[in-house]
């Protein structure tokens, strides 16, 4: 496929955007609509239906980090290509994981704020818009296939360490039909158990317990899966009621942890 990025209207970012394409170091960067496209400069195929299918917005350039059977990128390679925008942009810039990608994004991310000394926003998957005109992000396999569709559309990683923050409002969750909907995010199971959206994907816990989530390293977590959080007490049967009313495709990317341990369910 010729390299073009079909851009219409063309966003005022998008000159500055695409003097990063071409080839920087190991990778390629392709213009696309949303912004720029990385992966291997291996003189594959550009055609990717879906990295074509995102949307401009006037307000971010995306980064799409990854393509269909390719290695795994070099996070610091990645930060490189970033490092290329102009700075004028660098505060607009969205990391968006794909395919192989997806294990590498919070890397990426975490390189960046090293850098920059400030925030980076990670898109949980490829910003998509449905033909009734909703959106949502849609995570990708390695063969570049939608695989489901996150519950927390973006992430926000912080200078100083510590887990990535919700980047958006526990309203922009996913909602879980046929459970108790106590608040934005949090959902009732059997007995004193709730089921909360967190960075990692739920929490389940006692409803009287506050705290934030147990600790889970960047490399644990993978935009491909479903991480349900556990804690050591919660019991079989809130779990399987929370398992009964996920959604088909989040159900099918499942994986419990538990005292640091995963297991697929």
């Amino acid at each position: 496929m010729e390299e073009h990025s079909g851009r219409h209207p063309t966003p005022g970012w998008a000159a500055g955007a695409d003097r990063v394409a071409g080839v920087v170091g190991p990778l390629r960067v392709v213009p696309v609509p949303c912004g720029l496209w990385v992966r291997h400069d291996d003189g594959g195929p550009l055609s990717d239906s879906l990295v074509y299918a995102v949307p401009a917005d006037p307000a971010e350039v995306l980064l799409v980090v990854g393509a269909p059977g390719m290695p795994a990128l070099d996070p610091a390679a990645v930060a490189d290509v970033a490092d290329e925008l102009p700075a004028n942009l660098g505060s607009r810039l969205v990391l968006v994981p794909h395919a192989e990608g997806s294990a590498q994004i919070l890397s990426v991310a975490r390189e960046l704020v090293r850098r920059w000394r400030r925030e980076v926003t990670v898109s949980t998957g490829l910003p998509v818009v449905a033909s009734d005109g909703s959106r949502s992000v849609v995570a990708t396999g390695n063969d570049g296939e939608p695989l489901w569709r996150p519950f927390m559309p973006r992430l926000t990683v912080m200078p100083g360490g510590g887990p990535p923050e919700l980047g958006a409002p526990r309203e922009a969750a996913r909602a879980v039909a046929g459970l108790d909907r106590r608040e934005p995010g949090r959902y009732g199971l059997a007995g004193p158990w709730v089921a909360e959206v967190c960075w990692a994907g739920l929490w389940v816990r006692h409803a009287d317990r506050p705290g934030t989530p147990p600790a889970l390293g960047d490399t644990a977590w993978d935009a491909q899966w479903l991480t349900v959080l556990a804690d050591p007490d919660v019991p079989e049967p809130a779990l399987t009621k929370l398992v009964e009313h996920l959604p088909k495709d989040a159900g099918s990317r499942l994986r419990v942890q538990r005292t640091g341990q995963a297991r697929a369910q």
